[in-house]
């Protein structure tokens, strides 16, 4: 048996044979994660925590660099608008997923300031929609009828101390509330949004053509 990682050996190295690195473009992604009985004991799918939720992602575009890992909080929705920019194809109208050849242009460029994930979990017999919203410092969870979550990242990366009813994070919750609320459209990059022609600002659709006009720091 071949891992995932010998497979894609064999599919470099016979874009190497074929000279064909001009012109291709590789994206690699996985199924998202299961538990092992982490989180009072929790297996396999359905959750809003990291291993759930987290994937491997790469991208491999001719003319874009190489070898680079950015922080940026991405999701697998930008997958559809990503490829359409870098083979020079319109993106339909409506699209909720951003292109990111910004970033595989700048890993360092400012980007979007949270990221959004939803799982319908059946629990005991009855059927729960949750929704989660996550920054480079807090994961939120709101779960119909169940409660919420609030993960603070950095200093509890695993997530084991929901903060949602520590009054010294209520201001944090807030924020966190309001993110979700928002949704993806006020999650944005900066530079995105500034750059949109006024009548076009709030729409949904793909607009990978005004990153043109944007000056990524």
């Amino acid at each position: 048996m071949i891992a995932a990682d010998g497979h894609i050996g064999k599919i470099v190295d016979e874009l190497d044979k074929l000279n064909a690195w001009d012109n291709t473009v590789i994206v690699f992604w996985s199924d998202h994660g299961v538990h092992l009985g982490e989180h009072q004991g929790f297996w396999l799918k359905k959750t809003l925590f990291e291993e759930c939720n987290r994937v491997p992602f790469l991208i491999c575009a001719p003319g874009k660099k190489t070898n680079v890992i950015s922080d940026d909080l991405v999701e697998l929705v930008d997958i559809y608008a990503t490829l359409a920019e870098l083979c020079g194809l319109p993106a339909p109208s409506g699209m909720e997923g951003t292109s990111l050849v910004p970033v595989l242009e700048n890993p360092n460029v400012p980007w979007k300031k949270a990221i959004f994930s939803q799982v319908d979990r059946h629990y005991h017999g009855s059927n729960y929609m949750g929704r989660a919203v996550r920054t480079d410092h807090y994961h939120y969870n709101s779960w119909d009828g169940q409660g919420e979550e609030l993960y603070d990242i950095i200093n509890d990366p695993h997530e084991y101390t929901n903060l949602a009813t520590d009054p010294g994070h209520e201001d944090a919750l807030k924020h966190m509330r309001k993110l979700l609320a928002g949704g993806w459209q006020n999650a944005l990059p900066v530079f995105f949004t500034k750059n949109m022609l006024p009548e076009d600002q709030g729409k949904d659709d793909n607009n990978s053509k005004y990153f043109a006009k944007a000056s990524p720091k």
